[in-house]
């Protein structure tokens, strides 16, 4: 991982909500919190057909069907970064419902 990126955010807290009806590969959703002052809410988290996980950012779209996503990260980096905290909480959320 780009050593500059880590210095640049931190991901200091993180929260996974479960579907109660998974579906469509969707395990549920993600808010994190970088550097404690700034949340990232609603980051939709799905298992795709290989088993990898895959993150889907909020976002909104126009009458002429032209997304808008509210944020996303715009560096492969930083979806890793996001990636690898989300997966360490839902290993630890799916351990505590055991």
């Amino acid at each position: 991982m780009d050593s500059k990126l880590r210095d640049i955010f931190t991901i200091t807290e993180v929260r996974i909500r479960l579907a109660d009806e998974p579906r469509g590969g969707l395990i549920g959703w993600a808010s994190c919190v970088l550097n404690g002052m700034f949340l990232l809410d609603s980051i939709a988290v799905f298992r795709g057909e290989s088993g990898e996980f895959l993150l889907s950012f909020p976002k909104k779209s126009s009458q002429h069907g032209t997304e808008y996503h509210f944020f996303k990260p715009i560096t492969r980096s930083a979806y890793q970064q996001l990636l690898e905290a989300i997966v360490k909480r839902l290993d630890l959320t799916r351990k505590d419902l055991r």
